[in-house]
């Protein structure tokens, strides 16, 4: 690549109108020049939209030369980015190659968005996970940090170092754990773009994290997935529909491949983000559609820790009665929600497309307390309320008149509807 080509990608970034936008003219103009550079290094990109993100770094950087990526805007993120230019991009690492595997042979996942969340992953005890692997919805403060990593000592220290970086992102103390577990060796880069269609994120997933889990005979790996459940009902197929696209498809992708690593239900731990526990039951989805064993046989015992907040733990079981009972332990309530139908809820679930959409959420029976939860929220529904059916923003959803129907531009009513309906139990 010559000068005048890349005087002509940083005049680009200059002269475009509102080009930190990833759906703006200017934004797509570069891409479009970025995309035949990718092209050229091999790498297949989405017509309809391509997301300059971390998963295209190594190809960017053969192509145009690192001293210009570093110069690039990741379009849509705070402007943060002179910092990246101190953080090594090194090349994908498979867990346990960094010369001495970490304890346990555990696995962490961790959808990250923004530096608030780097201090809780690290509060929820990462340590003596085999692996640790963050996926992130988009390049913010992840990035920053170094947590596509491997990242190094001498990285770590370069960052923590800087007395001028923002404090939301990074503190000192914060630096030290990272630099603590850098030595230690337990972190394995993973740059999974989310915005992405899921097959190219799952085929992301099966290329970077190879080996990551139980590679070796007879061990299952221990997997904790912090993620956040706010953008749980987006769609990763439509570009720019959220700026945080979708954790969901993602996360079921990699969820999957780890089952066929051979991890089981009881090997994965959910852990979810501050005031977003009314979208958990996404991750009850998840649990289901990963071992499709629960399709074939009724849940009955089938009993998961899959959440923890401030201490407090929900432990999951599916009643004789084929209600799901979630009872919240430390905190002292226990919640039901069920169907008389579990066999066909689970089959659902485990052949469904989860590309951007969950259908079907198993609600409470009691008809008293989803009414007066519904009410609350202002949603009109049908006279019994057996489920809770999330559109999927393109086209209406009319199945049976006992239905609640809520669009994905409703969020707002589907939080206050089920914050209204945990406080009525």
């Amino acid at each position: 690549m010559s000068v005048n080509d890349i005087e002509r990608i940083l005049r680009y970034q200059v002269e475009s109108v509102g080009c930190r936008e990833a759906g703006s003219c200017g934004a797509r103009r570069l891409f479009a020049f970025l995309r035949e550079e990718v092209r050229a290094c091999g790498y297949v990109t989405d017509e309809a939209a391509f997301p300059l993100r971390a998963m295209h770094i190594d190809a960017l950087e053969h192509r145009i030369g690192s001293e210009v990526f570093c110069a690039l805007p990741y379009f849509g993120c705070p402007p943060f980015y002179p910092y990246r230019q101190k953080i090594k991009l090194e090349a994908p690492l498979a867990a346990g190659s960094t010369g001495g595997e970490p304890p346990h042979g555990r696995v962490l996942l961790a959808d990250i968005e923004g530096g608030a969340l780097v201090e809780q992953i690290l509060a929820h005890k990462t340590a003596g996970y085999r692996g640790v692997i963050f996926i992130s919805d988009r390049d913010t403060d992840a990035e920053l940090l170094g947590l596509f990593s491997p990242i190094t000592s001498a990285d770590l220290e370069e960052i923590a170092a800087l007395d001028d970086f923002p404090v939301t992102c990074v503190s000192r103390r914060t630096g030290e754990m990272l630099r603590a577990r850098a030595r230690r060796g337990l972190c394995v880069r993973q740059d999974i773009d989310v915005s992405v269609r899921p097959t190219t994120a799952r085929n992301l997933f099966v290329r970077h994290a190879h080996g990551v889990g139980s590679a070796e005979a007879g061990k299952r790996p221990r997997v904790r997935v912090i993620c956040h459940y706010d953008s749980a009902f987006e769609a990763p197929d439509l570009p720019g529909a959220s700026d945080n696209a979708s954790g969901v498809a993602v996360l079921t992708a990699v969820l999957k491949d780890l089952h066929r690593q051979g991890a089981c239900l009881p090997d994965v731990e959910f852990v979810y983000y501050d005031a977003e526990e009314y979208l958990l039951f996404g991750a009850l989805s998840l649990l289901v559609d990963l071992n499709g064993e629960c399709a074939r046989r009724s849940w009955n015992g089938l009993s998961k820790v899959f959440a923890a907040r401030d201490g407090a733990q929900l432990t999951v079981t599916e009643q004789p009665d084929h209600m799901i009972e979630i009872d919240t332990v430390g905190c002292g309530r226990t919640l039901r929600y069920g169907t008389d139908k579990p066999h066909e809820v689970a089959d659902f679930l485990r052949t469904h497309d989860l590309g951007g959409m969950f259908d079907k959420i198993q609600l409470s029976r009691e008809k008293g307390n989803v009414e007066h939860a519904a009410a609350q929220a202002g949603i009109v529904g049908g006279a019994t309320y057996h489920f809770l059916t999330l559109g999927a923003g393109r086209r209406a959803h009319t199945r049976r008149d006992d239905l609640v129907h809520i669009n994905r531009d409703d969020m707002d009513a589907f939080a206050s509807f089920l914050k209204a309906l945990i406080i009525s139990i």
